[in-house]
């Protein structure tokens, strides 16, 4: 039997139970709001990070695998060819000689390699450009004939000021192969293969062993760099992913 209270203790009894109070309430609840929020940013920063992260690694994975089209394509050039013929004998019965120009144009047309220094708004836009037959240089086995490839980066169209990295292709010299040309103008049509979008900036630069020093273009191809160096950039912001690639061709001596 539970004990009789009389009413003063009955009231006492109700008041050590109250419930909590609106204000207590109020209280609580802006507390459990500023725990969930501080965790909400907290576990946003870790997400954003990593996704900022797996981002980098794939811009840079992209990158890489430019750096390792060029680097198949560069290892595959033959040793340049310099035919010599021989003409009249000199004075005192010497036979001299001078270049065939007919065969070392052949021969130069024959995985030459060259290279040109510009610039858009401020970044570098370079080109490199070889001449080779259908495969892993051209990014396609379904055509007959040489071609000329430029690995460049340009404006995504004439008039957009968003620019992409791609391979302008047409036929070679001497090359009489029918293909659709889809992009140019005055200067030379070609083939536009867009790569990555988008591209700020491809700085491209060449060593030169004979003179011990790197330049910005190569402008003779009868010879090879010994070593290539790539900068790319994805974005303006970006530091730069940088590679230097060597030329087996360039170390052989005929």
């Amino acid at each position: 039997m539970r004990p009789c209270l009389d009413p003063k203790a009955r009231r006492a009894f109700t008041q050590t139970r109250r419930a909590f109070t609106l204000l207590e309430m109020i209280i609580a609840l802006m507390v459990t709001a500023m725990i969930v929020f501080t965790i909400y940013r907290f576990v946003s920063a870790h997400l954003m990070a990593i996704n900022a992260t797996m981002d980098i690694g794939n811009d840079r994975d992209v990158l890489n695998r430019v750096v390792k089209l060029l680097q198949t394509q560069l290892d595959t050039l033959p040793v340049p060819q310099t035919n010599i013929q021989q003409i009249a004998p000199g004075p005192g019965g010497v036979a001299t000689s001078a270049p065939n120009v007919t065969s070392q144009a052949a021969s130069v047309l024959d995985g030459s390699l060259t290279g040109k220094a510009y610039k858009f708004r401020g970044l570098s836009n370079d080109e490199i450009t070889w001449i080779c037959p259908a495969g892993s240089g051209l990014l396609t086995t379904a055509a007959p004939g040489e071609f000329e490839v430029t690995l460049t980066v340009q404006p995504v169209t004439e008039s957009s000021s968003e620019t992409e990295l791609g391979l302008r292709r047409r036929p070679a010299a001497g090359n009489k192969v029918n293909v659709e040309l889809n992009r140019g103008g005055d200067a030379g049509r070609y083939d536009w293969l867009p790569l990555i979008r988008p591209m700020a900036a491809l700085e491209i630069s060449y060593f030169d062993a004979a003179v011990h020093s790197w330049t910005d273009k190569w402008a003779d191809p009868t010879r090879r760099p010994a070593l290539v160096r790539l900068r790319l950039q994805k974005y303006p912001e970006d530091a730069p992913v940088e590679a230097v690639i060597g030329i087996p061709s360039a170390q052989v001596v005929r």
